[in-house]
């Protein structure tokens, strides 16, 4: 919600001053969009190929705790780790001006980031529930590869998208 807010309320501010600067930054988010795609396409997806007891690379450095996180610790913990995300606002950012132009009125923006942060709610909500579970999370380890292949087409597919409309 923080994000999405003041990204809202940037654009909107940001178009009343210079289109000039509107479009220079949808570039920038359009040039996002494609390079997080090309890094998902590339992505190695689930590390299965790794012998028993080898250490993972991505949780090695990871000590195990020596006890569970709360679950306010957790939610506090994830909201700072996302406030302090900048590719959080790179994401809203180029999500925005392919939908926010001049013309749109302040009612609509909001609506469109209200909307924006409920599917993000309900996202980060089912992707908790659902991935905890060890059956689905060892079936999404084994086809994460593709999942990260299909999401990273359609985010190059969008950045080309806002890279070209006017």
């Amino acid at each position: 919600c923080v994000h999405v807010f003041y990204t809202v309320i940037g654009i909107a501010a940001l178009m009343a001053q210079s289109t000039l600067m509107f479009t220079v930054i949808k570039y920038i988010g359009a040039a996002y969009l494609i390079y997080i795609g090309t890094k998902a396409i590339l992505s190695k997806g689930d590390p299965s190929h790794l012998e028993e007891g080898e250490p993972n690379p991505n949780t090695a450095a990871v000590a195990a705790p020596a006890k569970c996180m709360s679950a306010l610790a957790a939610l506090r913990s994830g909201f700072i780790t996302n406030l302090f995300n900048p590719k959080a606002t790179l994401f809203f950012l180029a999500m925005f001006t392919q939908i926010i132009g001049p013309e749109t009125p302040v009612h609509v923006q909001i609506f469109f980031g209200m909307t924006c942060a409920l599917i993000c709610a309900g996202w980060f909500s089912a992707v908790a529930l659902v991935l905890t579970k060890p059956r689905v999370k060892k079936v999404f380890l084994r086809i994460a590869k593709w999942i990260d292949r299909v999401c990273g087409g359609l985010m190059i597919a969008l950045g080309l998208k806002l890279a070209v409309a006017r």
